[in-house]
């Protein structure tokens, strides 16, 4: 079992730490884990956050987590949250640091997160601020290649009064747009397992996943988007179900920025 989207306190809004997740994975025999820690320049979140990562800290604590539980395969990534505006110094910083994995991920509308800003809701209808949702996100990794795997399409949907999962059909046209560049640029699509909890199923919809696929995309990721070890590797069952149904035979994680495959 393998979960390619954790956070721990090395992001803003971690809970546990790496050795707690490093430890839970090694007691559920996990084959691999990757921490993503937030990276988020330009962010609207008041509490003096640059949106940078303690690297050295992050460095240490990995170490000290590989050499405690040699069994399992502890990776070290980031989920960097990209805007137009973010893309070129998110892609300066990622440079200085020596990663496993980067997750681009949109969190933001209008500069804004469906999170913790509700107004978002009361601006625009369900159809219309999804809309706004993907073309940002087209926008952001249109100017930004330095990635892996695309985060949680759909993120914004889980934070309506009734949450639902965001399908193709609803969106072709800036979807299809989404999954051409990353065919273009050979980057993976995320299936983030958190959407259960909101949508009922995993994000992106596998209606999206079936459409990557279609259109010649080759890689799936998979991750909980954990940020308690409860979370680790939620539902990775009924999502590996929902891939084979739609004829996925593996996903991939990353080492070294580099996919490696296992079957599902």
């Amino acid at each position: 079992m393998i979960d390619t989207h954790i956070h721990s306190k090395i992001s803003f809004d971690g809970y546990e730490t790496i050795e707690d997740f490093a430890a839970f994975a090694d007691g559920k025999r996990m084959e691999e884990i990757c921490f993503t820690e937030h990276v988020d320049f330009l962010n609207p979140y008041d509490n003096d956050w640059a949106g940078e990562i303690d690297y050295d800290e992050y460095k240490r604590q990995i170490a000290l987590a590989r050499e405690n539980h040699p069994d399992v395969d502890i990776r070290m990534g980031v989920e960097a949250g990209i805007t137009r505006e973010n893309a070129d110094m998110t892609a300066q910083y990622l440079k200085t640091l020596e990663l496993d994995c980067v997750i681009a991920s949109q969190h933001l509308i209008d500069g804004r997160d469906p999170y913790d800003d509700k107004t978002l809701f009361l601006q625009y209808s369900a159809h219309e601020l999804m809309e706004r949702y993907l073309l940002q996100l087209y926008d952001g990794i249109c100017c930004f290649s330095d990635f892996d795997t695309l985060g949680h399409l759909g993120y914004a949907a889980r934070y309506m009064d009734a949450p639902r999962s965001v399908t193709f059909e609803e969106h072709p046209e800036i979807i299809d747009a989404i999954l051409e560049v990353l065919i273009q640029k050979d980057k993976a699509l995320e299936v983030n397992t958190s959407g259960f909890f909101s949508t009922g199923t995993i994000m992106a919809d596998i209606s999206v996943v079936r459409r990557f696929l279609q259109k010649g995309g080759r890689m799936v990721t998979i991750g909980s988007d954990a940020h308690f070890l409860n979370v680790l590797a939620h539902r990775f069952d009924a999502a590996a179900e929902l891939l084979r149904a739609a004829g996925l035979r593996e996903v991939v994680s990353f080492h070294h920025r580099k996919p490696a495959a296992h079957a599902l």
